[in-house]
């Protein structure tokens, strides 16, 4: 879910730029306005990062943290421990492959457990990013795993994602192609 914030409040913060140069300003300004906020969003630092992957990644370190320091509190000892699972749950050989559809791919891995516990109901997300490692697309639905998760068991999953119609050319299909998924855990419970 915090992954799928981000994009939409560079977005809005876009949209609202455009507004305000569209009452003041023409068509070039426009352009330019929207030439920089590509650009600094796929500009990528030393380490390789893009901004967009260090906005994430602070804003998801950050609800760890609050998280974390509101278990310390004693607050919700089972989700607590909750997070020290999801932590132990690896996501493993990941791949995109062609969809059902010649409009659509998907990614398939693995999710094993590498804790101690029974786990059941893992939500994925998955972030699609093209080969200079620009955001492509965010899954805009949650993928379920079905099935009981035991401690060292695996279990495959599957998430589609829709290139655009079936009527685009498959050139087009093919340039919209994902290079990188990056899959996550976003909730899990434990099997009492």
């Amino acid at each position: 879910m915090k992954t799928n914030l981000i994009p939409s409040i560079i977005i809005a913060a876009a949209i609202l730029a455009v507004a305000l140069i569209g009452r003041q300003g023409s068509a070039n300004q426009l352009q330019a306005l929207l030439d920089q906020l590509e650009q600094s969003v796929q500009k990528k630092d030393p380490a390789g990062d893009t901004q967009i992957g260090r906005i994430a990644a602070g804003f998801s370190r950050s609800a760890a943290e609050g998280m974390r320091q509101g278990f310390q509190g004693s607050q919700n000892e089972e989700a607590k421990r909750e997070l020290e699972i999801r932590d132990k749950i690896q996501i493993k050989d990941v791949k995109i492959t062609s969809g059902r559809m010649k409009n659509q791919e998907k990614v398939i891995g693995l999710v094993k457990n590498e804790s101690s516990e029974v786990v059941q109901n893992i939500s994925l997300n998955v972030v699609f990013k093209d080969a200079n490692g620009t955001l492509l697309d965010v899954s805009s639905k949650f993928s379920s795993i079905n099935g009981v998760l035991k401690p060292g068991q695996e279990l495959g999953f599957e998430v589609d994602r829709d290139l655009g119609s079936f009527q685009d050319k498959d050139e087009v299909l093919a340039q919209r192609k994902a290079a990188e998924a990056i899959v996550s855990i976003t909730k899990l419970s434990l099997l009492k």
